[in-house]
């Protein structure tokens, strides 16, 4: 990063008032934060994990990670081999879909497959948790198999007239809160799944309800029933 400097000339007389230099002074300071972006940037997890997982981006984008070992002293395998394989379930089951009016994006697209050191990986983003569901299920991805998966804003995934049967944890705190403290952070990312897998977030996951284990900041453990996570 650039350092900016802010030389403010004194043409002042020597009487010039005491708080008037202060305010020049904060001045100064205000601008040299902004100049240097302000507040420093929300940490973020890292991507591509490093664990067998689904991962939901910031912008509503959804992933899994899949995760394997192998024998690095055998020869026979291919990272290409295995690219090809996963390429080819992902356009055998897009060809089997409706086509989605404004839909940019394929149902299943392979986006990396990478074989090292006896670590094998391969990531597949979904334009939607729907399919993620239903292609995890058919290539039989049961690591990263949620029975159900929707991710929306707060505001638009959260009833605000419902009781809530679970109660929200404000992860900062560790403490209990309601769900009108929640619905507060409309903008937020509202992830509803079911099933028994593990979520990471690009963001620091603040609130949660239902059957979630919190493993870090970031990745939560969806034990087998109903959970809801709020991210930016």
């Amino acid at each position: 990063m650039k350092k900016y400097g802010f030389g403010i000339e004194n043409t002042m007389d020597s009487w010039y008032h005491p708080i008037m230099r202060a305010a020049a002074l904060w001045l100064a300071a205000v601008l040299l934060l902004n100049a240097c972006g302000g507040e420093e940037e929300e940490a973020r997890s890292v991507f591509p994990p490093e664990q067998n997982c689904i991962y939901a981006a910031s912008d509503g984008s959804l992933y899994t990670v899949l995760v394997g070992s192998y024998d690095a002293s055998k020869d026979y395998y291919s990272a290409d081999e295995l690219r090809a394989r996963e390429e080819e379930n992902a356009a055998e089951y897009n060809a089997a879909q409706p086509e989605e009016a404004g839909e940019e994006l394929p149902p299943v697209s392979v986006t990396d497959v990478s074989m090292a050191d006896g670590t094998a990986r391969v990531i597949c983003r979904y334009s939607g948790g729907d399919h993620l569901c239903r292609f995890t299920e058919e290539t039989g991805d049961t690591q990263n198999h949620p029975e159900f998966l929707e991710v929306t804003t707060v505001e638009e995934g959260l009833p605000t007239e419902e009781v809530w049967s679970s109660p929200w944890t404000d992860v900062r705190t560790q403490a209990e809160t309601t769900q009108a403290a929640v619905f507060r952070q409309r903008e937020m990312r509202l992830i509803h799944i079911t099933g028994t897998v593990t979520v990471q977030t690009e963001y620091e996951i603040r609130y949660y309800s239902g059957s979630v284990e919190l493993a870090d900041a970031f990745t939560a453990r969806i034990t087998g029933g109903e959970a809801w996570l709020v991210c930016r």
